[in-house]
C-alpha cells in the first residue's frame, strides 16, 4: 500500500470518530511522508473536527496526539471554523505552541513547528480561543510534514518552555 494512503486511512478513521462524537486523547494521527512540494497547505492530511459542549454547557478542547518528526517541520492549519478558534500543541520535551490569530483580520489558527525539535507525539487541542461555551463548532485543520527549509513553515511559532513546579 502506498505510505500516503496509510496517513490517509488514519485521517478518514479521526473525521469518522469525529463525526460521532470528540477525538480521545489516544488518537494518533500520523502521516509518514515529508513532503518537498511548496504550494501552502500542499501533500497535508484534512482532518474536519467539531467541539463539543461539555458540562454546565462549557466548550470541550477537541484533542488528538500527532506525529512529527524532529529532523522535519510540522504545519498545524485550521482552514475553516465556525467560531473563532485556537491551536495548543504541546511537545513530548514540554515546549508549547500557541496561536488563536494567524494574522490580523484572520482568526484562524496556524501553528508551525520548525526543525531541528523533539522528535514524537505532539498533544494537540484545538478549541475555543477564550474558553468560552460555543455552539459546538466545526473545523476542518490540516496537518502536514515537510523538509526544514520549506516554505510551508517559513515564520515558525516560537515555542514556550513549561515552568517547572517546585517540589
Amino acid at each position: 500500500m502506498h505510505t500516503k494512503l496509510v496517513g490517509y486511512a488514519v485521517a478518514a478513521a479521526a473525521a469518522l470518530l469525529c463525526s460521532v462524537g470528540s477525538v480521545s486523547a489516544g488518537t494518533e494521527i500520523f502521516d509518514d511522508t515529508v513532503a518537498t512540494c511548496t504550494g501552502i497547505n500542499c501533500s497535508t492530511l484534512r482532518i474536519p473536527g467539531t467541539i463539543f459542549s461539555h458540562l454546565g454547557g462549557s466548550s470541550k478542547p477537541w484533542v488528538a496526539q500527532f506525529f512529527h518528526g524532529g529532523s522535519d517541520c510540522m504545519r498545524l492549519d485550521v482552514e475553516f471554523q465556525d467560531a473563532n478558534l485556537e491551536i495548543v500543541a504541546i511537545s513530548p520535551a514540554g515546549a508549547v505552541y500557541r496561536n488563536d490569530d494567524r494574522t490580523a483580520g484572520d482568526d484562524r489558527p496556524l501553528v508551525k513547528i520548525a526543525a531541528p525539535t523533539t522528535n514524537g507525539w505532539y498533544t494537540v487541542h484545538i478549541g475555543v480561543f477564550n474558553g468560552a461555551p460555543a455552539a459546538e463548532p466545526n473545523f476542518v485543520l490540516r496537518y502536514g510534514r515537510y523538509s526544514a527549509d520549506n516554505p510551508n513553515c517559513a515564520s515558525p511559532t516560537p515555542p514556550r518552555t513549561r515552568a517547572r513546579e517546585t517540589e
